[in-house]
């Protein structure tokens, strides 16, 4: 169990700067945490952004709120016991997802 918090922990913090960035904040009531899965979600003007993990697949949903985040809109596979090159690669994936799904759009040329 302690292993779903952490390496989600792990993925958030590496995710933190991005998500600030956007304008995400995380949103601590709608954290959720059971036997089989630990779930985050982070809230802000461009909608609702909602990782959860199950100790296998790491999942990144969108929504207008937290609440309704069920739009899948990338996933990973992340061993339990993940080693760091494994995090990485998550991180570097779930990043460029919020920068082409969130980032600023380029201006348009007339």
């Amino acid at each position: 169990m302690s292993n779903l918090k952490n390496n989600l922990r792990s993925v958030v913090d590496g995710l933190s700067a991005e998500l600030e960035k956007l304008g995400f904040a995380e949103n601590a009531e709608l954290a959720a945490e059971n036997d089989s899965t630990a779930a985050k979600v982070f809230e802000g003007d461009k909608g609702a952004i909602k990782l959860e993990y199950d100790g296998r697949i790491i999942t990144m949903y969108q929504g207008e709120t937290g609440d309704d985040a069920t739009k899948k809109i990338s996933s990973s596979l992340l061993d339990e016991e993940p080693d760091p090159r494994d995090m990485k690669y998550v991180i570097a994936e779930f990043t460029e997802t919020l920068e082409k799904k969130f980032g600023q759009s380029k201006a348009v040329q007339k």
